[in-house]
């Protein structure tokens, strides 16, 4: 009889939980956590379908087809700011989620004063998420649609939030548009989303702009950018014309609908969502408890050569391993410091940068400052100070969003390096302790650190304009006693010197939020490092206690020891081979 999905996944949750009692029963609180997490993801059935893309792609509209509704509000303009999750529910119920840990029911009506970015600048209202139920069939099950802000607007702060939500989908749908098709920012957002999300429904949306022989162009330049990016191919992209789509649900024209695209998108979604989603949720929670149940058998075997061992040879060993651990640490302490310094000379690489990005701005605003007072020439002198105060405005703050975007892709790129290099280290320092652990007792215990990615959460904002404590009489203000020339010479003066101390300031600030997210990287990375070095070290420290509180045993209590430490690891390895053969029944590897 073939096994089913539920069959499988009932297994799995059976050895989850007889690895978590081992866990339990061996006192190890780290392992038992990880296999409590991967039980209860696998118990609660919910599923995050995310909708990702570029700002102004046609996200949301998509999601309103799909429902059938026009549920979230849509726009012109970049607009959604907050993650919405839509789930079942008879009824159409909308919860904001704040980020004090409080909520407040709302109308459908009042969603758009918390997830947009017009009524909800910047997140000025500290919302965490929206929660809407909805009576969909496509939620049943645990289905949970995602509606995400659009990456790559001016808005900096809605790309974080798309970006940080990544680790928590299942499966995606990547919206993208033939005006313009694939972006380089689209491409890079790819490739991040890809170490996240195993599954991937590819959309081409506003096809209805395009002929036929311009939409089969624009799908296969978008297919084959797609492949150039991930790196594979045969990557299927779905045309879709979601506007239509949503029109056509909302007045019942099947004709338009079919048409739209969106019932091809819709079937294999459905076909996804009915059998693929749930292999893919289990071949996940089998793979975390198979990794446990392996680091528990090695722990296992460790107490059992230990115990077997006599008192003296053991007593030898874990002295020898104890001194040969406190030079490894000292290695590891070397590392850190080393890696530190490379953080610093990460920040000064900004620095220069800076000054040379500075220099273009003040030469730039000079000509560009006296360019648009001659052509405001009939302004008065305070006009004129105004209207060059909201120019040097915009023209900064746009000058200075294209540079960091620029420049953090570049420190990006070179703190991973740096980082890649020292994980390497790393994973020699815990391959040493193994190692260690293998000349000493013939055992291997398993251990990596993984690298930390320069961290997107950021406070930084641009400070533009004078502080209201200066000079008593502004410049601009002597134009009432002065010819106009010589009045408007005074405010270009000062509007060039206060355009350099801007620049300067704000420069000051980007410096300033480029090092606090660096540092906070590494500090990621070294708490994660000194955390895996730790965990290494108690756990092989733990397996030699308690072959030394052995020793006083008689024969007997030895016995029945060794008999118990046999058994733990015989329940181990059953349950690793368990969880290793489902995680290949719902994730077969391809045919050669």
């Amino acid at each position: 009889m073939l096994a089913t999905y539920a069959d499988m996944r009932k297994l799995a949750l059976d050895n989850l939980r007889a690895a978590a009692s081992l866990a339990r029963e061996m006192a190890n609180a780290g392992i038992e956590k990880r296999l409590a997490e991967a039980i209860e993801r696998l118990e609660s059935n919910r599923f995050h379908l995310v909708v990702l893309g570029q700002f102004k792609r046609g996200k949301t509209t998509l999601i309103n087809a799909l429902l059938g509704a026009e549920l979230l509000p849509t726009a012109v303009v970049p607009l959604t700011s907050i993650i919405t999750m839509i789930r079942y529910g008879p009824e159409i119920k909308t919860t904001v989620f704040f980020t004090n840990e409080t909520s407040r029911e709302i109308s459908i009506d009042e969603l758009p004063l918390y997830i947009t970015e017009r009524e909800n600048p910047n997140n000025a209202k500290e919302v965490k998420y929206v929660e809407i139920t909805h009576p969909s069939s496509y939620l049943a099950d645990g289905v949970v649609l995602v509606d995400t802000p659009g990456v790559g607007s001016l808005y900096r702060h809605n790309t974080e939030v798309a970006y940080n939500f990544l680790p928590s989908a299942d499966a995606a749908i990547f919206v993208l548009a033939v005006d313009p098709p694939l972006s380089e920012a689209e491409g890079e957002y790819l490739k991040e989303i890809k170490e996240y999300v195993p599954k991937i429904f590819f959309v081409l949306n506003k096809v209805d702009y395009l002929n036929d022989r311009d939409r089969e162009e624009s799908l296969v330049f978008s297919q084959g950018a797609i492949e150039a990016s991930l790196g594979k191919n045969g990557i299927k992209v779905y045309p879709l014309a979601a506007k239509l789509a949503l029109e056509a649900r909302l007045t019942g024209n099947l004709e338009a609908l079919e048409r739209s695209g969106l019932l091809q998108l819709e079937r294999e979604l459905s076909e996804f969502l009915t059998a693929g989603r749930g292999k893919i949720a289990l071949a996940a929670a089998a793979r975390r408890g198979k990794d446990a149940t392996s680091e528990l058998k090695g722990l296992l075997e460790l107490e059992r050569r230990a115990v077997e061992m006599p008192v003296k040879e053991l007593q030898d060993k874990i002295a020898a391993f104890e001194g040969q651990l406190t030079r490894i640490l000292q290695e590891k302490e070397d590392a850190l410091h080393i890696l530190q310094g490379e953080m610093g000379r990460l920040i000064k690489t900004v620095e220069e940068d800076l000054e040379v990005f500075k220099a273009a701005q003040i030469s730039l605003l000079r000509g560009r400052i006296s360019a648009f007072a001659k052509d405001k020439k009939g302004l008065s002198a305070k006009a004129l100070a105004k209207g060059i105060e909201t120019f040097v405005i915009e023209t900064l703050t746009d000058a200075f969003d294209a540079w960091r975007i620029q420049e953090e892709a570049k420190i990006a790129a070179s703190f991973e390096r740096i980082l890649q290099r020292f994980a390497m280290q790393v994973n020699e320092v815990i391959g040493r302790i193994r190692e260690l652990s293998a000349g000493l007792f013939d055992i291997r215990l398993e251990g990596f650190v993984e690298v930390e990615s320069l961290t997107t959460e950021s406070s930084f904002y641009y400070k533009f304009g004078k502080e209201r404590v200066t000079l008593a009489v502004e410049p601009s203000s002597l134009s009432v006693l002065l010819p106009k020339s010589i009045g408007h010479r005074l405010v270009i003066n000062q509007a060039l010197k206060d355009a350099q101390g801007e620049v300067d300031r704000n420069c000051g600030r980007v410096r300033w939020d480029f090092q606090e997210r660096t540092n906070k990287s590494f500090l990621n990375f070294k708490y994660s490092f000194e955390e895996k070095v730790e965990a290494t070290v108690q756990a092989i420290r733990r397996a030699l206690d308690y072959a030394i509180s052995q020793k006083d045993k008689s024969e007997e209590e030895v016995r029945r020891a060794l008999s118990t430490l046999e058994s733990q690891y015989g329940r181990a390895e059953e349950c690793r081979k368990s969880l290793l053969s489902i995680e290949e029944w719902a994730l077969p590897l391809p045919k050669q």
